[in-house]
């Protein structure tokens, strides 16, 4: 009752200090008692994602690897080099053994492989510095060479070895690569990795990410000092089964707690370790924890003078916030609130501006955002196409080469060769029409060449849409659907034409070919996304949505004989 009777001042001051006694208490209470399993936990989730990240990362660079050493197994030079060597008796081999394959290693441009050599289908090492030679001969032999696969890569384990100049030593782990002649064997490709600068990645970390071999030898640090030695001798720690991807905190022989995330790397049989010291955070976090209550300490002495000034200034300042909110409300984001001055309202204010600054900013981000999403998704969309003719046209040149048509078989190459400069270009996913242009007729010269029976193209594309740009691989697409779905299958003569001109404020091109033509039927599932088989048709219609917006015509039109594709695009400038 007596409550009642006090003054509103007294009120509000006595109220605020109560309701935040209470809340600092019952915040603080759960703030102490979470606090460190929330570390803890936020701790070995992060660890175990950089685990992961780390397990991605080798195993997109050993694929790298394995492609790369795929590519340089077909070197045709190579090949006849080691056909070569297989013919000569071993005892014989020995002017293989100097080998000069400083240029083939200087062709892959990949500073992680140190060196390669080749190994005979009967275990000679071919080629190869002098640094590795003599450890390689000792690795590699006869009875290595029967172990090794002879349908893929393989990895074998890692050796040391020591500069015979510098002395310096260096870790290494060898990729083997089967090279065939046709259906048969030839022998291995070797290629020799640095172990430094593939786990180069690691030294971000601080030297608390370790991989263990299945031996729990530490092959991989950042201390390289640890490398060659076990792991829980290092790290003074007890043994425990890490078999599987695990978190948990462990106890050095010192009794200082550490936390031990493993992430196993299947594809080596290796253990991705590593081990982080929580000690440090939860000193950070008693820290902290002072911080709070101080913090809390003044505020509770500053709460009724703050309240004394909310009852003297409450009036005029919230109702002039209140109007102006109304009008953000309503929305013209361009006003600010005119209260100034230096007290809590103004705070609040000043507050309520900036707020209104980060809001302005926020929607300018998410435009952005927004925009790029959509460049993504171009770009993802984009990474799917990719001319799966290649084997065809490597098949087409060996056979040119087998039969002596040494001119066809250049033309050939330069041909693919323009083909992927202008389609790689860089990474640029947009090019000028006058590029998309060549690019066609690079494609189409090496598919005459391939069917040159049935098959005959034009292309008049006028000069006027040259300068303006397109989505790169937009016509190849069209005329690789025109070939393959049209003119192979009829068996009369076909012709294949291209056509680009102007019409209006448009850009129009027109493919079309006398071949066997598409149903009416098909023509709707395709349009309609119905038929899986025509990704690249509605992987162009979605691109070209995502450059031009929805302004663009694409239109099938069934002929007598043949198929016609007509695409309308706006005129857009780079």
């Amino acid at each position: 009752m007596i409550f009642l009777y006090i003054s509103f001042k007294v009120r509000i001051i006595a109220l605020f200090t109560v309701i935040y006694l209470l809340l600092a208490s019952v915040i603080f209470l759960i703030y102490d008692r979470q606090s460190n399993s929330k570390i803890l936990y936020q701790l070995r989730d992060a660890d175990l994602k950089t685990a992961q990240t780390i397990s991605i990362s080798l195993d997109n660079l050993f694929t790298s690897i394995e492609e790369m050493g795929g590519l340089m197994a077909e070197n045709q030079s190579l090949i006849a080099m080691l056909q070569k060597a297989n013919q000569v008796p071993a005892g014989e081999k020995i002017q293989y053994r100097e080998y000069d394959l400083s240029s083939l290693l200087k062709e892959l441009k990949n500073p992680i492989i140190d060196d390669l050599s080749f190994l005979s289908s009967d275990g000679y090492v071919i080629g190869g510095t002098p640094l590795y030679k003599d450890r390689v001969d000792l690795i590699f032999g006869p009875s290595t060479v029967k172990q090794l696969s002879r349908e893929h890569a393989d990895w074998l384990d890692m050796f040391r070895i020591q500069d015979l100049y510098t002395q310096q030593i260096y870790s290494v782990i060898p990729c083997t690569i089967p090279v065939y002649d046709g259906q048969n064997f030839l022998g291995h490709l070797v290629l020799f990795l640095n172990e430094e600068k593939i786990f180069q990645n690691i030294s971000a970390y601080n030297g608390s990410v370790f991989i263990l071999d299945d031996n729990n030898l530490i092959i991989s640090s950042a201390r390289k000092d640890f490398l060659c030695k076990d792991f829980y001798n290092k790290m003074q720690l007890t043994y425990f089964d890490i078999s599987q991807d695990v978190s948990t905190v462990l106890k050095r022989e010192d009794q200082r707690e550490i936390v031990l995330t493993a992430q196993y790397y299947q594809r080596r049989n290796w253990q991705i370790l590593i081990m982080s010291d929580p000690n440090t955070i939860y000193a950070q976090e008693q820290f902290d924890n002072s911080f709070f209550i101080s913090v809390s300490t003044i505020c509770i002495i500053t709460i009724p003078i703050i309240a004394i000034l909310l009852i003297i200034y409450i009036s005029k300042p919230i109702t002039q916030l209140q109007n102006t909110m109304k009008k953000v409300d309503a929305g013209d984001l361009s006003l600010r609130n005119p209260y100034h001055k230096h007290d809590e309202f103004g705070n609040l204010s000043t507050h309520f501006n900036q707020l209104l600054d980060t809001v302005q900013t926020l929607l300018e981000r998410i435009s952005l955002q927004e925009e790029q999403k959509q460049n993504y998704r171009f770009q993802l969309i984009q990474s799917q196409i990719n001319p799966h003719f290649l084997y065809n046209v490597l098949e087409l040149i060996s056979s040119f080469i087998r039969l002596d048509m040494k001119d066809t078989a250049l033309l050939a190459v330069q041909n693919i060769s323009n083909f992927y400069r202008i389609s790689l270009s860089d990474g640029v996913n947009i090019i000028k029409i006058q590029d998309e242009v060549q690019l066609l007729k690079q494609y189409l010269c090496l598919q005459e060449m391939r069917y040159r029976e049935f098959m005959k193209f034009t292309v008049e594309v006028d000069e006027a849409i040259l300068p303006y740009t397109i989505p790169k691989l937009t016509l190849q697409p069209l005329a690789e659907n025109a070939i393959y779905h049209g003119l192979r299958s009829c068996k009369y003569p076909g012709e294949l034409k291209v056509q680009g001109f102007l019409e209006g404020g448009w850009i129009v091109f027109s493919v079309t070919d006398n071949g066997v033509g598409f149903p009416q039927e098909k023509v709707e599932e395709i349009m309609q996304y119905k038929n899986h088989q025509s990704f690249g048709i509605q992987s162009i219609i979605h691109r070209l949505k995502l450059y031009f917006g929805e302004e663009i015509l694409f239109e099938i039109t069934p002929c007598s004989p043949g198929t016609k594709i007509t695409l309308k695009i706006p005129k857009k400038e780079q």
